[in-house]
């Protein structure tokens, strides 16, 4: 969940851009894939400490 807004997950990997985002949030906790995130900071696909960023009209997830 990001701003109050519950994004999916499409799949799509983006090659490395990390010269044209603005990181501005961290995955913060998680809750189980059944269930929807709560709070902003909150995923259902774990990766607790990634970094998300917005990307054209859509939010990546930088992963390690």
């Amino acid at each position: 969940m990001v701003e109050g807004h519950i994004y999916m997950d499409t799949g799509t990997e983006i090659p490395d851009v990390t010269e044209s985002i603005e990181i501005f949030g961290i995955i913060v906790s998680s809750v189980s894939g059944t269930e929807k995130p709560a709070k902003n900071g909150e995923s259902n696909f774990g990766c607790e400490g990634s970094e998300y960023a917005y990307y054209d009209d859509a939010i990546i997830v930088r992963t390690a």
